[in-house]
Order: structure tokens, then C-alpha cells, then sequence
């Protein structure tokens, strides 16, 4: 489901919390017959959240280093300016989103490695200095999203479906990016948790 405020609630009243970072239950028990039914937000609204949210704030933080929404649309200025793209699909709907909100497409592509890796070759270049934690910020939510969609065995690295082979090192990664996402604050030194977005 996605995060509909009547649908956290409706699970609140059968015992869930999503209470950040140490009170989350996600789980409760079917009334009727007593099965477990677990909770899962979809990871495709969820990601189109967090792209409005990055949006919406422009600048946020992780341990003092600013993640920036500019270098994004820097890219896509970069891009125009030199009239290519550097291996990456942003284009100005990616930044200027409103009209294309609810396209999951846009936020993958603008959460995406190749983004990164674009942001990492320019670096050095005027408009992208201090971009690592964009490009770290960027990883660490294309890789979460590559989890949560993961549908295949025969896919790579996070993309490829949980299964023996690689649970635990997919549980490692889900608490790294865990602790990573409970440290972005925002312009103010908020914790992005704590916010209303």
C-alpha cells in the first residue's frame, strides 16, 4: 500500500507503529483468524515521497555534508551546455517534476547509479564542488530501491531477488542504509524523520 495517512492509521488500530527509529512494529495479527499480517509500504510510492521530499527541502545533510538538489539540476544545465548526456537519462522533467508527479520512472532514473556516476566525473567541475554526499545520498537510495523491487534471481547486485545466497548481505545493507536514512537532517539540523515530510 502506499503511505495514505488512513492507511498508517487503519494499521495503527490493528497494532502497528511507525514510530522512528526504535518503536516500529509492522506486523499484527488477523482479528478473524489469527495469521500474521505483515505491513509493506510500496517501494515505488515511497520513492516518488522521497524525491518530492529532497525537492521540497533542497538542501539536506548527513554528519555535516550537505546533500544539494542544485546539482541536479547542475547536471541537466551541464548536459544542455555541452549538448550530450553522460550516460544517464535526466532531463529537465526529472527536475521540474510537477507535471510528470506520479510517473515512478522520473524518481528511479533521477535515484539511479548512472546519475551518480555522472555527479562523480564532474566533481572537479564549477557547479558540482562538494557533491560527494549527493553522490553518496543518491547510492544509498538507488540501493535501497533495487532491493525493495528486486523480482529475479538472474539480476545483479541488488537488483537480484532475496534469497539464501545473499540474505544476509542484503540484511547488512537494509541496516546500513537504515542508519544512513535516520541521520539526513534537515537545513535546521532536524532529523528528516521528525519533520512532517
Amino acid at each position: 500500500m502506499d503511505g495514505l495517512s488512513t492507511n498508517l492509521a487503519m494499521c495503527r488500530l490493528f497494532g502497528c507503529s511507525f514510530d522512528l527509529p526504535n518503536n516500529i512494529q509492522t506486523s499484527f495479527l488477523s482479528p478473524s483468524n489469527g495469521l500474521k499480517i505483515n505491513v509493506v509500504l510500496d517501494a515505488c510510492h515511497m520513492l516518488k515521497l522521497m524525491r518530492n521530499t529532497f525537492f521540497s527541502y533542497q538542501i539536506l545533510s548527513y554528519n555535516g555534508n550537505t546533500i544539494k538538489w542544485e546539482f541536479l539540476q547542475n547536471l541537466v544545465n551541464y548536459q544542455q551546455q555541452i549538448k550530450m548526456k553522460i550516460a544517464n537519462k535526466l532531463t529537465i522533467n526529472h527536475i521540474e517534476f510537477q507535471n510528470h508527479k506520479m510517473k515512478v520512472k522520473y524518481a528511479a532514473q533521477l535515484f539511479s547509479s548512472s546519475i551518480a556516476k555522472s555527479l562523480e566525473l564532474l566533481k572537479n567541475v564549477d557547479g558540482f564542488k562538494g557533491v560527494s554526499e549527493t553522490i553518496n545520498f543518491i547510492n544509498n537510495i538507488n540501493d535501497l530501491f533495487d532491493i525493495l523491487n528486486s523480482r529475479t534471481l538472474y539480476n545483479k547486485n541488488w537488483k537480484k531477488a532475496i534469497n539464501n545466497g545473499n540474505l544476509m548481505g542484503t540484511i547488512d545493507k537494509l541496516y546500513d542504509i537504515k542508519a544512513y536514512l535516520l541521520s539526513i537532517k534537515d537545513v535546521n539540523g532536524i532529523n528528516l524523520y521528525k519533520t512532517k515530510r
